[in-house]
């Protein structure tokens, strides 16, 4: 364990004896309370935007004729756990708008898309990008390819950090995409950005920052290098912006750490 290790360590073990101590103390101890709170509010990230609501008119403000074009279409999602979390918002919005008559099923198999269809399975392994670019490429190769109308697949936030090699997982993903769009022409491919996680906070946070430490930033940085790849190489195409929507207030703000000048974009807290 190193010096930095030591302090850290440290300085959890005295905010914990400190805030069991406090928490004791009379209610008519002001003093020590007051302590406390200001104690607790350095060591958390200021948050102006805790009262998040939203605004769902927009899907009603879509055609019925959009929707039954969409719903006419045959459709694969490749996908891991947070996929499923995109899956549960489309099952709300279909109950709360039953003249959406889009048909979901699990599953890849090449008879689910003899008719109209959004299919979404499992592809791949999370912490390896490469198994999900390799994945979703057999899945399209040997089954759906000559089937489907549009199809993609997403990556996890797990799959891309600091260490990770994100130019060369990058051209990997280029150069199967291209494969794919090569062999199967009629396809449109939808390209999503790498999902990003909240910044860590709190006590064991704050004393990180003192000591110079990361609580995630470059983690975020790689996934927005890929992001940004992305961005540049399909900007024509179709991009299922997934790191903005997670990192974007409903008032159109964004949650970002300014470093070297440069805006790096993390999920909303609240989210």
């Amino acid at each position: 364990m190193d010096i930095h290790d030591s302090i850290l360590e440290i300085s959890l073990y005295l905010y914990s004896f400190f805030k069991n101590l406090f928490l004791i103390m009379t209610k008519n101890n002001i003093i020590y309370t007051l302590i406390l709170l200001l104690f607790l509010t350095a060591c958390s990230k200021e948050n102006n935007h805790k009262d998040i609501t939203y605004n769902m008119d927009n899907i009603k403000n879509i055609s019925q004729e959009k929707w039954d074009n969409l719903a006419s279409k045959k459709i694969y999602f490749g996908h891991q756990s947070v996929g499923f979390n995109l899956i549960d918002g489309i099952d709300i919005h279909l109950k709360e708008n039953p003249n959406i008559k889009l048909r979901i099923e699990e599953g890849d198999s090449s008879s689910l898309f003899e008719h109209p269809i959004f299919a979404h399975s499992k592809n791949g392994q999370n912490t390896d990008p490469k198994s999900k670019i390799d994945a979703f490429y057999k899945i399209m190769e040997s089954r759906i390819g000559d089937k489907v109308d549009m199809a993609g697949f997403k990556f996890c936030y797990v799959d891309f950090n600091s260490d990770t090699d994100v130019e060369d997982i990058f051209e990997h993903y280029k150069s199967k995409m291209k494969e794919i769009t090569n062999k199967y022409p009629n396809v449109r491919i939808i390209h999503f950005t790498v999902p990003l996680k909240t910044l860590q906070s709190g006590p064991k946070a704050f004393v990180k920052k003192l000591l110079g430490k990361d609580i995630g930033i470059k983690d975020n940085t790689a996934r927005q290098q890929f992001n940004t790849l992305l961005a540049n190489q399909y900007n024509e195409q179709v991009i299922f912006d997934l790191a903005k929507h997670e990192s974007t207030y409903p008032d159109g703000k964004r949650e970002f750490t300014l470093i070297n000048n440069k805006e790096i974009y993390s999920m909303v807290p609240t989210y």
